[in-house]
C-alpha cells in the first residue's frame, strides 16, 4: 500500500507545470464582494442622508418658532396695529353681560397703533379711533379717542408686564337723540364698555413675526405687525 501511494504522488508531481511557465489566473469572487462591487459601480443611491438632514433642519426651525411664541422679548419689539375685530368682540361681550339690552358694537374707523421699543418703553397712538355701539332698540353712542398712551414693558417668564400713562388721551362720547348728535362727555360710557387695549398689570403673551396676543383665552387682545 505504501509503494502504491508513493507512485501516485510521483505521478502527480510529473504533471505539474514546467518551471518558468505561468498558469492562467483564476479569479474567485465571493457573493459579498460581488454585491459590494455592483453597489459601487451601479447608479448613485438615493441621497437618504440629505433628506434626513433637511427634516432635522425643519424640526429645529419649528422648535425655534414655538419658543418665540412663549415670552420672547425680541419678537415683541416693533410696531403693531390693533386687530379691531377681535377687540370689539371683547367689548361687545363684556358690555352685553353688563347690560339688560342687546348690545352691538361696530368699528367707526381711525388708527390704533402701538410701538414697543427695545429699551422697554412703548407708545400707543390713536387717531380718530373708536366704535359705534347700539344699545337696545333706540340708543346709539359713538366713542372716539385721540392721543398717545405711553408706558413701560418688561418680560417676566411668559408674562408681559406693562405700565400705562393715558394723560394725553382725549375721549369723545356722543349719542344720537331725535336725529341729532349730543355730546355726553368723556365719562359717559355705559357699564362694561372698555376702550383700552393696553392696561397696567401683568398678562400672558405670545408673539411671532406677524402677530402679538396679550391675555388669556377669555380676554385676549390681538395685534398685527406692520
Amino acid at each position: 500500500m505504501t509503494i502504491l501511494v508513493l507512485v501516485l504522488l510521483l505521478g502527480a508531481c510529473n504533471t505539474a507545470e514546467p518551471a518558468g511557465s505561468t498558469a492562467p489566473a483564476v479569479t474567485r469572487t465571493s457573493s459579498h464582494e460581488a454585491a459590494t462591487a455592483s453597489s459601487e459601480s451601479g447608479p448613485p443611491a438615493p441621497e437618504a442622508t440629505t433628506t434626513t438632514v433637511a427634516r432635522s433642519t425643519t424640526t429645529v426651525a419649528a422648535t425655534t418658532t414655538d419658543a418665540a411664541t412663549q415670552g420672547d422679548s425680541a419678537c415683541l419689539v416693533g410696531t403693531w396695529e390693533l386687530d379691531e375685530e377681535s377687540f370689539l368682540a371683547l367689548i361687545e361681550g363684556a358690555a352685553g353681560e353688563a347690560s339688560p339690552d342687546d348690545v352691538e358694537v361696530f368699528p367707526s374707523g381711525g388708527i390704533y397703533q402701538m410701538t414697543a421699543a427695545a429699551d422697554g418703553m412703548w407708545t400707543a397712538e390713536r387717531i380718530d379711533w373708536g366704535f359705534v355701539a347700539y344699545l337696545g332698540d333706540n340708543d346709539e353712542i359713538t366713542v372716539i379717542l385721540n392721543g398717545t398712551d405711553t408706558g413701560t414693558w418688561a418680560i417676566d417668564g411668559d408674562d408681559l408686564v406693562t405700565t400705562v400713562d393715558r394723560s394725553d388721551v382725549v375721549t369723545s362720547i356722543t349719542s344720537v337723540v331725535a336725529g341729532g348728535e349730543v355730546d355726553l362727555g368723556p365719562d359717559a360710557l355705559p357699564p362694561g364698555f372698555e376702550t383700552e387695549a393696553i392696561a397696567s398689570g401683568s398678562a400672558r403673551f405670545g408673539c411671532t413675526d406677524e402677530k402679538l396676543s396679550v391675555g388669556d383665552e377669555q380676554l385676549r387682545t390681538v395685534w398685527i405687525h406692520i
